[in-house]
């Protein structure tokens, strides 16, 4: 991600499907500083809050397109969440590239 964003510090990028925010730390050590994190579980969106990698931390639906304002991301990372559910069709996908500000990855 790092390669395809100009500024990691300047960068909105959504942790998708953020979990325990494992992958927050991570974006953190890489110089991301505003993360968002999202994720349908309120006992791991609470573990995350205790890494203190997320800009801010949303309880919601992925497949949701009203969840975040269309062009509001520069890039949206997803590790361990996407399911066939959610690519058969492409809905998803399409709503995420929707969050995504034209450039975006």
């Amino acid at each position: 991600l790092e390669r395809h964003v100009a500024d990691a510090s300047a960068a909105v990028v959504l942790d998708a499907g953020a979990g325990t925010g494992q992958v927050g730390e991570h974006l953190s050590r890489l110089g991301f500083s505003h993360v968002l994190g999202v994720d349908l579980s309120a006992p791991m969106l609470r573990i995350a809050a205790t890494k203190g990698c997320y800009r801010e931390l949303l309880r919601g639906d992925l497949t949701d397109r009203t969840l975040l304002p269309p062009g509001s991301l520069d890039a949206v990372v997803c590790v361990g969440t996407l399911t066939p559910n959610h690519v058969e069709d492409g809905a998803t996908l399409h709503t995420w590239l929707e969050w995504l500000r034209p450039g975006g990855v």
